[in-house]
């Protein structure tokens, strides 16, 4: 900052090490570490305009190379008339600003010593609103809001006037009425010159905003779960569990929040995903909970390589787990990125789409629960001795997956199926399949949270007889299906036939 020449005060001070024995007043600046450039600023402000008169703390400045800080600091915060906090609300650790201004507070209780009018005054320098422990104590801003900033440096500052109102000068004035005993206002010279210094802060404070970030686009959503282990081998989340989701990553879910992020407890975070529109809350909280459950004991892409749709079936996204962090205390802490993925566009005729899309479910349902030599065949269940839980798991999750390309057919209402098969048999299907599948999760679950060996055997004798009844029921109306989408095909292929010959002729 320039020195002004001021022919009533102290010439300002050679450096900032001023001899504290000689101020009249002191002034404790406390700032986060992205806010120095602004902290400088007003340090050299201060100085210019009362030179050896105030003496200025300012960590960078006046902590030696050697000192204790926390020692260092807690003295010169005793001894400060006046804390000073810049505030802009820029990112970053705030542990010594919220100390600085608690002892600041605790130190200064009680009556004022003689000779400090000014003793305990805290002042907030803001690009918005006080920080919340200083709300009620004078606030100065700035003096520019954000629209302003799309203008150049020169411009600011050519069209930069400090009025006698103005918040800066006011509390300039405070501090000299303090040192002087005299009305600033009533030493227009001295005013003129104050007006000078606030100006060169002003625009060294809109340069420092000028070389921050305009907007920070973070296009990716983000999950943070933290949650305690469970006592037994058992996986589980519970309710307390905290969620925090940013970058928007609640919309997927369809929970409202005005911000771009949300914190919730599991449970919360569950029964707020149920009551979205078109939710498919459970399939997506399952998803979390597998990814999160298979973390530690698969390969990366096994945890990772999972699906999700958003809560309205506009958009699929992909489940990656990016950190699983486990704590001495016997809590967990996972932070998973939910990535859109592009979803091709149909090219081709609607019909034959439909037919595709629909033979490609058909097969993928029979080739899980209905062939003898699928995965889930309900002798491969009840007679395998081991890993019962671990199957009704990939059952569960094979359930979701064959939800997400239903809907990502368009097939996951019944009456999409009507170009393919007749009511009566849609209503056949549905009514066979639904019961069914509730009665398989349910048993999936209690295979899942069986843990002794009555409950285990108990639980496989439950999900083989479902699996069975799956194959004895739905496999008839499976092949029904598979034959009403080969003879549709079957007549698309004749028909083009027929028209290529005509064309011929």
């Amino acid at each position: 900052m320039p020195n002004h020449d001021n022919p009533t005060l102290d010439s300002a001070c050679d450096s900032p090490g001023n001899d504290d024995s000689l101020a009249k007043l002191t002034i404790f600046i406390s700032y986060v570490h992205e806010d120095f450039g602004i902290a400088a600023a007003l340090n050299n402000a201060v100085q210019n305009a009362f030179g050896s008169d105030v003496a200025v703390f300012i960590d960078k400045v006046s902590i030696q190379q050697g000192e204790n800080i926390r020692a260092t600091i807690d003295a010169s915060l005793t001894k400060s008339d006046i804390l000073a906090v810049v505030s802009t609300g820029a990112d970053g650790a705030r542990y010594w600003a919220g100390y600085e201004i608690g002892f600041f507070q605790a130190s200064h209780r009680g009556s004022r010593p003689d000779g400090h009018p000014l003793w305990g005054n805290l002042v907030s320098f803001c690009s918005g609103n006080s920080p919340g422990p200083i709300a009620e104590d004078k606030h100065v801003s700035f003096g520019f809001d954000n629209a302003e900033l799309d203008r150049s440096n020169e411009d600011f500052g050519a069209h930069l006037k400090i009025a006698d109102d103005d918040p800066l000068l006011q509390w300039i004035g405070q501090l000299f009425e303090a040192i002087k005993d005299e009305k600033l206002e009533e030493r227009k010279k001295v005013q003129d010159t104050f007006k000078l210094i606030i100006a060169d802060f002003r625009k060294a404070v809109f340069a420092e905003f000028k070389r921050r970030p305009k907007m920070e686009f973070k296009p990716q959503k983000q999950i943070k779960i933290r949650f305690g282990v469970t006592p037994d081998s058992r996986f589980q989340i519970g309710d307390d569990a905290e969620i925090t989701l940013s970058g928007n990553a609640h919309t997927v879910f369809g929970i409202p929040g005005e911000s771009s992020s949300r914190t919730l407890t599991w449970r919360e975070f569950c029964d707020e995903s149920a009551k979205a529109v078109g939710s498919l809350a459970a399939f997506g909280t399952g998803t979390l909970v597998r990814v999160l459950a298979r973390a530690g004991t698969d390969t990366l892409d096994e945890v990772s390589g999972n699906l999700i749709w958003s809560h309205n079936e506009q958009k699929l996204y992909r489940v990656i787990l990016t950190t699983y962090t486990t704590y001495y205390n016997k809590t967990i802490q996972a932070s998973v990125y939910i990535v859109e993925v592009l979803i091709r566009q149909d090219r081709g005729d609607p019909e034959t789409t439909l037919l595709a899309k629909g033979l490609q479910s058909a097969m993928r349902f029979r080739s899980l629960f209905l062939e003898q030599k699928g995965l889930f065949n309900y002798l491969n269940v009840e007679f395998e001795r081991t890993g019962l839980a671990s199957v009704a798991a990939d059952i569960v999750a094979e359930l979701d997956f064959l939800t997400m390309d239903l809907a990502a057919a368009d097939l996951h209402k019944p009456a999409s199926w009507s170009g393919i098969l007749s009511p009566e048999e849609i209503r056949t299907m549905a009514g066979t399949w639904q019961p069914l599948k509730e009665k398989l999760l349910e048993d999936c679950k209690k295979a899942i949270a069986a843990n002794d060996v009555n409950a285990v055997e108990a639980a496989r004798s439950d999900l083989a007889a479902t699996l069975h009844d799956i194959g004895t029921k739905v496999g008839p109306l499976n092949d029904r299906l598979l034959r009403a989408i080969a003879a549709k095909l079957v007549d698309i292929a004749e028909q083009a036939a027929a028209k290529r010959t005509n064309l011929e002729h």
